[in-house]
């Protein structure tokens, strides 16, 4: 299912070119490297930089899945591929244990 989705969204060049998740030949390294470059051409300009990083803990189990499938519309993901993805997630939920059981 991933790699459907990811084709389709590769083939049609939906994702922002800043994303890395889930991408053939970006893995975690190629956004350190993209940091890590333009940290490096600022120097080299003698310019100053900063960055604000984000860690959002858990964004996939926290977010709901009506906003996943709204976001299937909205990149008109083709229909077959709506439901596939709308029938895995329909009834979902998440479970956490502490390994203790």
């Amino acid at each position: 299912m991933t790699n459907r989705l990811m084709y389709y969204l590769e083939a049609d060049n939906i994702l922002y070119e800043a994303h890395f998740v889930f991408r053939k030949g970006r893995g975690t390294m190629s956004p350190l490297t993209r940091v890590k470059n333009f940290v490096e051409g600022a120097k080299e300009e003698n310019k100053i930089s900063c960055m604000v990083s984000f860690d959002i803990q858990n964004a996939f189990n926290s977010i709901k899945w009506a906003d996943i499938k709204k976001q299937l519309v909205a990149y008109k993901v083709p229909r077959k591929l709506a439901r596939l993805l709308d029938s895995f997630l329909r009834d979902r939920s998440v479970v956490l244990s502490d390994g203790s059981t």
